[in-house]
């Protein structure tokens, strides 16, 4: 009881004198991308649907009145080789109902559409955004509670994916995000880039054939908004987690195993990799320029001020020091 009139009191503070909790490195940490605290924490400035919505309205996105379908071309199974329902109903059998993406995305919400700003608020904040590991080494695959994601208990901050759209497809300011983007020809066009909104699945292979193009079978699993957001938030942060809990969980591509504390070759560098969510964005993005991309953009977002709430971290963290917002 104390200890929630605690957090409740110092919500208002911050709420009421704007003031900071600094997070983020003053300087860029390859090996730090970004804290836990930014992570699990909700500035003021992206604490609703809403205010998501009034801030791509503010910088002119067409982001801000675009609506996209909702819905798994594979029916929830997030695994484009299997579509039939009895085995899906199997995949899911070992989980609760709340982590399976059929019965809290498909059954739901499919053939609806939604502004960006809601889906990026309920696949950061709700449980519309959750899921579990699929474990690959069983046959029939099966989702394991090993590593899930339960946005009811710990939801992160929708200022990453905003990061992240502008990294990929400079969606959210500038003048490839405008409506008449398509107009100037160093834009590439806005379907184009509403496909691969989040560069999920993108990868750097000069055949279209095993990349994000319609040339790939396997593209339609992951084109278009919705896809690309829920499931570049699901590989976030399943990679957050296998990277904290390393060992067999860990990813292994390049000739590194990405898990905390280990020392890893990216972009011809040594780096030790300091916490799961800077591990997780290595492996979205396997290349140093690109993370400093994003630090950049998540400073200018400004994703470490007026923090009105922290979830997910040391039960003990408290919101200090506090400092006037510049």
């Amino acid at each position: 009881m104390f200890r929630s009139l605690f957090l409740f009191i110092v919500s208002a503070v911050l709420l009421l004198t704007n003031l900071t909790v600094s997070a983020l490195p003053g300087t860029f940490d390859p090996g730090l991308v970004m804290t836990d605290q930014d992570l699990y924490s909700l500035p003021l400035a992206y604490s609703s649907p809403q205010r998501i919505q009034a801030y791509l309205e503010s910088t002119g996105s067409f982001l801000a009145t675009y609506r996209a379908p909702v819905g798994f071309i594979d029916a929830g199974a997030n695994n484009p080789a299997e579509t039939d329902d009895l085995l899906l109903d199997l995949i899911f059998a070992d989980v609760p109902e709340r982590f399976y993406p059929r019965r809290t995305v498909q059954e739901p919400f499919g053939g609806q559409t939604m502004l960006v700003s809601e889906l990026i608020w309920r696949l950061t904040r709700t449980s519309f955004g959750n899921s579990c590991l699929i474990d690959y080494s069983r046959s029939p695959y099966r989702a394991t509670t090993d590593i899930c994601i339960d946005n009811e208990t710990r939801p992160i901050n929708p200022g990453l994916m905003i990061a992240l759209i502008q990294k990929e497809s400079g969606f959210i300011y500038g003048a490839c995000a405008r409506t008449d983007a398509e107009n100037a020809s160093y834009c590439q066009s806005n379907q184009f880039r509403l496909d691969r909104l989040t560069g999920y699945a993108c990868f750097e292979n000069p055949d279209p054939a095993k990349t994000c193009f319609d040339e790939n079978p396997s593209w339609k699993y992951h084109k278009g908004v919705f896809l690309q957001l829920y499931k570049a938030t699901r590989l976030l942060r399943i990679r957050e987690k296998s990277c904290q809990l390393g060992g067999r969980f860990a990813f292994r591509g390049g000739g590194n195993t990405y898990q905390v504390g280990n020392t890893v070759t990216v972009s011809d560098q040594q780096i030790v990799l300091k916490n799961g969510i800077t591990c997780a964005m290595y492996i979205y993005t396997p290349h140093v320029s690109a993370q400093l991309l994003t630090y950049n953009l998540l400073r200018q977002f400004q994703i470490d001020r007026n923090y009105i709430e922290v979830r997910g971290i040391d039960p003990n963290y408290r919101p200090s020091p506090l400092r006037p917002t510049l």
